[in-house]
């Protein structure tokens, strides 16, 4: 690790450390509210909750991630049929993997946000909802875990059981707190990996459009005549399409960085299913570079994360 990265890392803990020691001392535990549907203790407290208002934000968000998961699951499901000009590719070195696992864990990842918003219709936010809510933080663990593999699963074995680690870990954590811990938890896991992928996606739009911008310069031609006859490829090259390569990453960016802000209708699904789209029946230079994982950096950046989430809770709850 080169100097600068050990001071990187140094900074980041000292940063998350000063977060964690502003934290207020826990006053009078709020009581928990029932559970309008099982009368079980939910993880809600106070009553100026607009139940009408909430239900009807999940319920709509529920519909856009089950139709967004169905045409996800269409678009991947015929791969083989799909020609090789539309393919999306990632990029990390000379490696060069199809993203195709990436887009069909994206589908199970809507799939399963689906079904723990269903979840939260039926039994309301609380330790019972966990177990469904759970799943959908899987999946987010998935995509990463993948990403950060250079798109390919590169251990089947291995990949199942670290994410088996952090499903039944992070949900025996959870069943053995007491509230308002749990709720708290759970909350601080999920907003981890809500800014990981932030970050990720942000630095992957950054790589790829840095890789492109020297490839571009590297393929100008030398004199007029060679311009000239470039013919063929700058006719196709400068078709129209939906969104220019790299930016319809900028729609990863924009997704990821909704889910951290709360109370909003998730109408981040659209831009997802757009990723998927674009990815199959676009004809234009798909390549996506992955960042190259550096210890230091892939530290700093778990670090900061773990800060984010900790000032997120700490801004929502104020002195509570």
């Amino acid at each position: 690790m080169s100097f600068g990265g050990f001071l990187a890392v140094v900074i980041s803990l000292l940063a998350l450390g000063a977060i964690v020691v502003t934290f207020p001392k826990p006053g009078k535990i709020p009581a928990q509210v029932p559970s309008g549907s099982t009368g079980l203790p939910s993880w809600q407290h106070g009553t100026d909750i607009d139940q009408n208002r909430l239900y009807s934000i999940v319920t709509f968000s529920f519909l856009l991630q089950m139709f967004g998961a169905i045409y996800v699951f269409k678009w991947t499901n015929n791969t083989a049929n799909i020609p090789r000009k539309v393919i999306s590719y990632f990029s990390e070195g000379i490696d060069k993997t199809r993203t195709t696992t990436y887009n069909r864990l994206l589908a199970f990842y809507l799939l399963f946000t689906a079904l723990a918003a269903l979840a939260l219709l039926a039994f309301n936010i609380g330790k019972l909802w966990e177990a469904f809510g759970l799943w959908h933080n899987l999946w987010e663990m998935a995509i990463l875990t993948l990403l950060n593999q250079g798109g390919k699963i590169k251990s089947v074995s291995r990949y199942v059981l670290g994410l088996g680690i952090y499903f039944i870990g992070t949900n025996t954590i959870i069943l053995f707190l007491n509230w308002p811990l749990d709720a708290v938890f759970f909350k601080f896991q999920g907003l981890v990996i809500d800014f990981l992928q932030f970050i990720f996606y942000t630095r992957i739009y950054l790589n790829t459009r840095k890789r492109d911008r020297e490839e571009a310069e590297a393929r100008l031609p030398l004199d007029s005549e060679e311009s000239e006859n470039g013919g063929g490829r700058h006719e196709e090259a400068s078709k129209p399409i939906l969104i220019e390569h790299p930016k319809q990453l900028l729609l990863l960016v924009a997704a990821t960085f909704e889910l951290n802000i709360p109370h909003l209708i998730h109408d981040n699904i659209p831009a997802f299913c757009t990723i998927c789209l674009l990815g199959y029946t676009r004809v234009s230079q798909k390549r996506i570079y992955l960042p190259k994982p550096v210890a230091w950096k892939t530290a700093v950046i778990i670090i900061w994360s773990f800060f984010l989430s900790l000032l997120a809770i700490r801004l929502s709850y104020g002195d509570k």
